[in-house]
């Protein structure tokens, strides 16, 4: 960047963070662990390339890592474009996933395995494919009618007649029963009841408040870790970039190095100087080459 932020003040991380992300020294060391193990468990001193080390330093941070996603700090996802990209890729995990019975934890009552198989079950079934209107119930059962003129002089009908009245009587009888046992301790079972029913809502509704309250304090403690954590956060991706930056810069000064020796070499030959073998883009690789250089040096070379 042009003009070089302002660094935050270092800041220790939450302990959700802590965990999850392991400390430089801790990657270091399993580093140098893995390596000792993949060179064998003799007695000479296992060494490592700086890059190799590297790779298994982010492989083991990646490892480490569980957390991937910060709401409360990535505002990416404000942006429609952002959310439109992460909605589909809800939709196609979705799709990927197997179909999925959400009903298997409620079976059927007990009893109503057979129902499909009754023929009550059945007829009501074609009815209502056919759009046809329910039968209205029957109240002849209900009624005490005499014989009919045909039959008015045969005992038998005036028997039915009359057993049918009995029931009817009868039937009524229990009606004036259970109006008078409901009239005595309807009112206290009612009570009850709803009485029961008032504290079975307390009951949930109080469930529902705490089970809401401890959503909203898993909320808050996400929160205040996400922005307890968010200068540490800041601060190692300016560092990031900052190493990114100058990372790119030794690696042009050495790309421009690089060229500038070859053109050294290259006059070397043209003025007749003798560039030793073991000299190789300006790598010494062994260590003991000697340049012969002719009178006024390389200075008189460049100039």
């Amino acid at each position: 960047p042009a003009v070089a932020a302002p660094r935050p003040a270092p800041q220790t991380l939450p302990f959700a963070l802590r965990t999850a992300v392991p400390s430089r020294n801790s990657v270091a060391k399993r580093a140098r662990a893995d390596g000792q193990k993949a060179r064998g468990s003799n007695n000479t001193p296992a060494t490592m390339d700086p890059a190799e080390t590297l790779v298994v330093a982010d492989e083991l941070a990646r490892e480490r890592v569980l957390i991937d996603a910060l709401p409360y700090l990535d505002n990416e996802y404000e942006d429609p474009t952002v959310q439109a990209e992460v909605n589909a890729l809800i939709e196609s995990e979705m799709e990927s996933l197997p179909s999925r019975n959400y009903l298997a934890h409620l079976p059927l009552p007990t009893g109503l395995g057979s129902l499909s198989s009754s023929d009550f079950y059945k007829s009501e079934i074609g009815r209502m494919e056919a759009q046809q209107p329910m039968a209205k119930l029957d109240l002849s059962r209900y009624e005490v009618p005499e014989p009919p003129k045909e039959l008015r002089r045969d005992a038998s009908a005036w028997k039915s007649a009359v057993n049918n009245a009995r029931a009817q009587l009868e039937h009524q009888h229990n009606r004036l029963v259970n109006l008078e046992l409901l009239q005595k301790y309807g009112p206290q079972a009612w009570l009850q009841q709803n009485k029961a029913l008032d504290q079975f809502k307390s009951t949930m509704e109080l469930e529902a408040e705490q089970a809401g309250q401890r959503a909203s304090d898993a909320n808050v403690k996400r929160k205040r870790a996400q922005e307890a954590g968010g200068p540490r956060i800041a601060q190692l991706s300016y560092e990031y970039q900052k190493a990114s930056h100058e990372n790119l810069q030794l690696a042009t000064a050495v790309a421009l190095l690089k060229k500038d020796t070859k053109r050294l070499k290259a006059m070397a030959v043209e003025q007749g100087l003798t560039v030793p073998d073991t000299v190789q883009d300006g790598q010494v690789v062994d260590g003991q080459a000697e340049v012969v250089e002719r009178p006024g040096g390389w200075d008189a070379m460049e100039e």
